[in-house]
């Protein structure tokens, strides 16, 4: 994408809606008025583009791990709301009732810092451009507010009639810099859900039920069985790590 920084002064910008944890390349581009030969960035020698009087500096970099919000649903034209379900966009206050806006959408995936300005002064904007977020500028995300990153299922499968084995592994970031080591969760317990497959994950018509013999299964190779199922049907099972703080939650 294209970004316009800040000038010779501060020589510095910021990129918004990178998703966390995720290697980005970023290319910085120095547009002379004369021959650029001898420009150097960070101790490396800038390469003069063949068609063009400008110099160009290439690295990649990560992105340490974020809010729900730093990144965007991943579905075209739909907000991801907090309770799991996505929602049309077309209709600006689908999330109100299901506990406001996690995700926007792909189109605008900004979320804008004020909590009251849109969806009938209920919910966050979303803007295509940090710029688009007026004088309140995007949502920040600081330190305290990084969830608990989502387990890994590593089983699911039923071993027996009516019953379904389900295995998972806690989620760890990959940074461990002091000022991106992830969240700060305290962990209460497991919060497991399993939901007859009639409708795509993240439909609002899917009835989760929350599995209270899953919820102590600790840390340590965490996994349970649910029994009592119907025999035949197919199921959508989910997990999220509790943490005492309800924001911090996976």
């Amino acid at each position: 994408r294209d970004v316009a920084c800040a000038g010779w002064g501060s020589r510095s910008c910021e990129v918004h809606g990178l998703p966390p944890e995720t290697p980005a390349t970023f290319e910085v581009v120095l547009q002379c008025s004369g021959e650029p030969a001898g420009y150097a960035f960070s101790s490396q020698v800038l390469e003069r583009n063949a068609t063009a009087e400008e110099a160009r500096y290439v690295t990649s970099a990560a992105p340490p791990p974020g809010c729900f919000w730093s990144s965007h649903s991943g579905r075209p034209h739909h907000y991801l709301c907090a309770d799991g379900s996505f929602c049309a966009a077309a209709d600006a206050s689908c999330c109100n009732g299901r506990d406001g806006r996690r995700q926007c959408p792909p189109e605008a995936p900004i979320m804008c810092a004020h909590s009251t300005e849109c969806a009938d002064s209920r919910d966050f904007c979303c803007a295509a451009t940090a710029a688009a977020c007026g004088g309140s500028g995007p949502r920040r995300c600081k330190d305290g507010d990084v969830p608990a990153k989502a387990p890994q299922l590593v089983d699911f499968a039923s071993r027996a009639p009516a019953s379904l084995s389900v295995a998972w592994r806690p989620g760890q970031y990959n940074s461990t810099t002091a000022t991106a080591g992830g969240s700060r969760c305290r962990f209460v317990r497991w919060a497991v859900e399993i939901a007859v497959a009639d409708a795509p994950v993240g439909s609002p018509a899917l009835q989760w039920s929350l599995r209270r013999e899953c919820g102590n299964a600790g840390l340590v190779d965490p996994g349970c069985v649910i029994e009592g199922l119907a025999t035949e049907t197919s199921y959508h099972v989910r997990v999220h790590e509790v943490c005492a703080e309800r924001r911090r939650s996976s």
